[in-house]
Formats: C-alpha cells, structure tokens, sequence
C-alpha cells in the first residue's frame, strides 16, 4: 500500500470515528430532551406563556432575590430549585440543602478562605505542640501539611476545633492521615447507592507520632471536625477529648456551581465513624 493509500485509510478510520461520536452525542441528545420532556413543556409554558406576571414576579423574587433576577425564562430553573430546595428543609428538617445566591457563593468561598487564615501553631510548655483549624478546606489542608515537619519535632499535640463547623471531608480524610496507619479506617460514607458508599482508610503510614493527643472541642465543633475526632479517638488509644458535648452533624453535602454565580447544594452522604456509629444529632461525649 503506498503513501496515499495509507492517508486514505487513515482518513476513513478518523472520518468512522467521526461519525460515531456525532451519532452517540446525538442518541445523547434525544435521550435528554425525553427524559425532560415534560419539565422543559412546563418551563416554557409558564416562562413564556404565563398571564398573571404579578404572581411570577413574588415567586421568583421570594425564591432567588428580585437583585438576581434578568428573565423568567433564564431563571426558572434557580427558582424551582430553590422552590424544591426550601420544601426539603421543611419537610425533611435539612437546613445544610439549598440554593447558593451569587453574592452568598462568593461570601461563602471568601469566607472559607479567611477563616483558614486564621489557623496556628504555637509551642506549649511539656514539649507540647498546640494547632488551631478553624475549618476543614484545602486551605487549612494546605497549611497542616505545610507544618508536618515543624509538628512531628514535640512528644505531644493539642489539636484545638472549638468552633469549628466542619468543611470539606476530603481535606479532613488527608489531615487525619498524618496521625494513622496505613487500612486504618478514618470514616464510612453511606449514600443512597451501594457503589457509591464506601469506606475510607489511611492511605499512608502515620507521620505525626505522638505520646498524648488532646482534642479541644465544643458545641460548635460539627460535621468534618467531629469526624475527625472520632477517627483518631477510635482509632489511637492515646487520645483524650477535652471541652463540652459537640454539635452533632453526621451528614455530608455536595456544592455544584449553576449558571449565573448561584450553586446548589444537598445532603448527599451520612457519615459514621470508624466502628459503624453515628454523631448525628448526637454529637461527640468528650472525656473531660
């Protein structure tokens, strides 16, 4: 086969791919319209052909703030899911499932990041090391790696997470591995599926060895920070709690960025601790 014969091969190879790419997206397509067929007649109907706009202008100002509204087409699918949103906390009592707003996305990512900032180490007497983290985000995450070596220097740790409302579990799972054992288990995550729950383990051998641990805590200690409290309580026998009974929030969510600036966001996941309890609505009972 000569050169030309080879580019026309490959060219038909490449062209076959083409068109098996644009059938799958286009099988895609007609199977997303289908299976939204019904909420996409209602969107139209109502953002277009509604009369009484009187009625549309409360419900979209009420659910998404009359500062974010540009149309009633655009913004349908924020105000259902605000609608939708606010029943679940209702009838479900989950406040920790709702709409981000803009400016509330953009507070709330500023603030996770300066209150991050606030986190410390200091010496204590005893050849103590003394951490605040005030959340759990990959900021903090960041900075407690940052100090692995300047931590792993003291026999001792106090680990202060008075006030601290949790965060991301992710950056939680990647801190408690610093104290534990490789298969040593830090969390058990339980969703509405069978593949999606799972167990999380220490991935890597303890960096941070230390002859007594101390956790602060208090009633605003909650979600990742109560995780991982019971991690290295269940799982070291070294470890002493300190303060006053935890808030108890045993559940994870998930936080999607939308169109415009808004995000959404849901309870996707209970959390248990090492041997199978919970800490929701419950909390953590400290030794001291």
């Amino acid at each position: 086969m000569g050169l030309m014969g080879l580019f026309r091969k490959n060219l038909e190879i490449k062209y076959k791919r083409l068109r098996i790419i644009t059938i799958l997206i286009t099988i895609f397509t007609i199977w997303l319209i289908y299976t939204n067929y019904n909420y996409l007649v209602f969107k139209f109907l109502i953002s277009y052909n509604y009369t009484d706009t009187t009625v549309l202008n409360e419900i979209y100002k009420e659910a998404i703030g009359e500062e974010n509204f540009r149309s009633y087409f655009r913004n349908f699918d924020e105000t259902v899911i605000a609608i939708y949103s606010n029943k679940l906390q209702e009838v479900g009592d989950d406040p920790y499932t709702f709409l981000y707003k803009p400016a509330e996305y953009d507070f709330a990512r500023n603030y996770e990041r300066d209150e991050a900032r606030l986190a410390f180490i200091e010496e204590h007497e005893g050849n103590t090391v003394y951490i605040y983290i005030p959340n759990f985000s990959r900021h903090t995450n960041r900075f407690v790696q940052a100090n692995v070596k300047k931590l792993e220097q003291y026999d001792n740790i106090i680990i202060d997470l008075c006030g601290n409302l949790g965060g991301s579990l992710s950056s939680m799972y990647q801190i408690a591995n610093l104290f534990l054992e490789r298969g040593d288990i830090i969390a058990k995550e339980e969703t509405r599926h069978t593949l999606t729950s799972r167990i999380v383990k220490a991935e890597k051998n303890a960096k941070l060895e230390y002859g007594n641990i101390y956790i602060l805590v208090d009633d605003k200690t909650a979600s990742a920070a109560e995780g991982l409290t019971m991690a290295l309580r269940e799982n070291l026998d070294n470890v002493t709690v300190i303060g006053t009974q935890t808030f108890g929030k045993g559940v994870g969510q998930v936080t999607i960025p939308l169109k415009y600036g808004f995000a959404t966001r849901a309870t996707v996941l209970k959390m248990r601790t090492p041997s199978g309890g919970t800490i929701n609505r419950v909390g953590v009972v400290p030794d001291k």
